[in-house]
């Protein structure tokens, strides 16, 4: 799906989203543009409800956890991969992304009161989440249905994911050591679900850390990381297609939207799946955790705000290609 497709099909959805009732699906530059700004306006919304909810007194430090600011720094860097370059913004939306950068600044500080390692602050630098200028496309990939109901491959990745993930990240993040059992694993075909956005993590930070750039064949990375996104589209939208797939695993799909839009991949930024976000978005300015209502899932929390600073970026970007500034 190209990038003005994918922008048309978000201008439809905002007009739903802004109770808009215009009958024609044909706007003139001036429409369009005002409908895009208006749905970024709304992305700056969801983001202060959720960000107010952990600043709040009664909301112990220790729940601003790394999960969440994860998810809080890439959604920075999402919003830095965009806003600078871009050619026009409303004085409100302005205020609004001045104003967030208080409350993420007094977030950051909630959180560094209980985490003070280095490879915390380095992880969290939304430096290391900015997205390159170019939009890219999902190679053709189709993944066979059987991938979908094999267990053993899904208990080798999930495995993966719970016992080794975290430590390679961990060895990038400090010293960019990359051992022959990560590197096995973080290229390793055939790995599904959370195993492999994690992986594409891991390739994206050996690619962005500073301390790697002396490693060997790095512009082989960027392909990886396509390919590997491509497969993620597939599982995605085999999600997106089965509600109670989706309703088990909506904290991956978010996190499938935010990995792989972080690599510009505009196939992730469709029109019925910004609503799948926005559902997980508690009226009480939190995020709904599956098991007890009360709480709030700040796994699920991080990714949402993360995938709604992609879907802010591509908005942005469509703003600039109006302009004609790309």
């Amino acid at each position: 799906m190209s990038l003005q497709r994918c922008a048309f099909c978000i201008v439809l959805l905002s007009r739903v989203l802004l109770g808009c009732s215009k009958s024609s699906p044909f706007f003139t530059v001036d429409e369009e543009l005002s409908t895009i700004l208006d749905l970024e306006d709304r992305i700056l919304d969801l983001v202060e409800y959720q960000i107010r909810h952990y600043l709040r007194s009664d909301v112990n430090n220790y729940d601003v956890d790394l999960n969440l600011m994860l998810g809080v720094s890439i959604m920075k860097g999402q919003f830095m991969s965009c806003y600078k370059n871009s050619r026009i913004h409303s004085n409100a939306g302005f205020f609004k992304i001045y104003k967030l950068n208080v409350m993420i600044r007094n977030l950051y500080v909630k959180f560094y009161k209980n985490n003070l390692m280095d490879s915390t602050r380095t992880i969290l630098d939304h430096k290391l989440w900015i997205s390159p200028q170019t939009l890219k496309h999902k190679s053709n990939i189709t993944l066979p249905t059987k991938v979908w109901f094999d267990e053993d491959i899904l208990a080798d990745g999930d495995a993966y994911f719970r016992n080794i993930s975290d430590k390679c990240i961990g060895q990038v993040i400090s010293s960019c050591n990359v051992t022959y059992e990560c590197f096995q694993l973080e290229f390793k075909k055939r790995f599904f679900g959370y195993a492999l956005t994690h992986q594409v993590l891991y390739i994206h930070l050996l690619r962005k850390m500073k301390i790697c750039k002396n490693l060997k064949h790095r512009n082989v990375l960027k392909e990886i990381i396509q390919n590997k996104c491509s497969t993620i589209f597939e599982e995605a939208q085999n999600m997106a297609s089965d509600l109670k797939m989706l309703d088990r695993y909506k904290d991956l799909f978010i996190e499938q939207i935010a990995v792989c839009g972080i690599q510009n991949m505009v196939d992730f930024f469709r029109q019925e799946w910004f609503p799948i976000i926005v559902s997980s978005i508690k009226h009480n300015k939190c995020v709904q955790h599956k098991n007890d209502e009360s709480s709030c899932d700040s796994h699920l929390t991080g990714v949402s705000l993360a995938a709604l600073g992609v879907y802010w970026k591509f908005l942005c970007h469509k703003i600039n290609t109006i302009y004609g500034a790309y």
